[in-house]
């Protein structure tokens, strides 16, 4: 029986996300896209508190932040129009 306390190894890991890659047919799957998708979700439900986020993934710049979770100028300026300000 493998020891419960043991973590996988950064490259156990990356052999494993490409193997769910492969069965689901992407090819974009990996390492990254599993933090970026967390780091998103943490954005999303921390009602966009980036700068948890930005702790989080150890980062100090927020328009870096942004970028990295994908959320560019021309998307936050698109969701800063659906904000009603009355």
């Amino acid at each position: 029986m493998q020891d419960q306390q043991k973590h996988l190894s950064q490259h156990q890991y990356y052999k494993i996300m490409q193997k769910v890659g492969d069965l689901l047919n992407l090819d974009y799957l990996g390492t990254d896209t599993m933090r970026k998708t967390g780091a998103y979700q943490i954005y999303q439900q921390t009602h966009h508190n980036i700068a948890f986020v930005m702790k989080l993934l150890n980062y100090t710049s927020e328009k870096r932040t942004l970028t990295y979770l994908g959320l560019d100028d021309i998307k936050r300026q698109t969701l800063l129009d659906t904000i009603d300000f009355q």
